[in-house]
């Protein structure tokens, strides 16, 4: 994994990478919740072998995974993970390091565990991913609430396509739209009994409170 800057402990950045020539990284629900699945259990400093679990939660939804979510959260975290999102071709991640070199083992694990799963899945071969992972260091307030509503308003774009140009049309319909997105930790953020809020670390999180959407 390239980047620019260097990862410290405690600090917090903006992670982001897209699918290799724009292409989707994300064809159904099941990648989808591979993904995220991911995102939980490959947060460990020691080698995860995720194959039997993932074996068995193959052709189940969120709902029906609750317990794996539940009781599978690793105790010696690399990474606290503060929020995510995934979209068609690209995601987006906030993580704090916790250890060093964590993130970039962290991203290394995730996107390459996923890309492995993918390229079977659909038969191909090669790189998923784009081979720079981007990345932007999180070092004011501004910055830290600035993040948060910029990478859980991504799925906009699915339902309105020029709405950073024009800006949001129905907010009633986008803010719902948002509450249901499986697929981002916004989700997490608003409904205590979401499944995926284990990937998540809300306790570390800063001023949670005053972490709003700007529509």
């Amino acid at each position: 994994m390239s980047r620019s800057i260097p990862f410290e402990i405690n600090e917090t950045y903006h992670v982001y990478n897209r699918g290799i020539e724009k292409r989707v990284t994300f064809e159904s629900e099941p990648d989808y919740i591979r993904m995220m699945l991911l995102l939980l259990v490959a947060n460990s400093s020691h080698p995860v072998t995720i194959r039997n679990l993932l074996r068995n939660y193959q052709g189940r939804t969120l709902v029906q995974l609750a317990k794996i979510f539940k009781e599978e959260v690793p105790e010696d975290k690399i990474v606290d993970v503060l929020a995510y999102c995934l979209m068609p071709n690209h995601i987006h991640l906030v993580l704090s390091q916790r250890v060093e070199g964590g993130i970039s083992k962290y991203l290394q694990k995730v996107l390459t565990a996923y890309t492995m799963y993918f390229n079977k899945k659909y038969e191909r071969t090669g790189v998923l991913f784009q081979g720079t992972t981007k990345s932007q260091h999180i070092d004011d307030e501004s910055q830290y609430l600035h993040i948060f509503d910029y990478v859980h308003k991504n799925p906009i774009s699915l339902i309105q396509s020029d709405w950073k140009e024009k800006g949001v049309r129905d907010k009633k319909k986008v803010l719902t739209f948002l509450e249901e997105y499986q697929y981002g930790s916004y989700r997490d953020f608003t409904n205590e009994k979401s499944v995926t809020r284990s990937i998540l670390a809300l306790n570390e999180i800063e001023n949670l409170d005053n972490i709003k959407l700007r529509l």
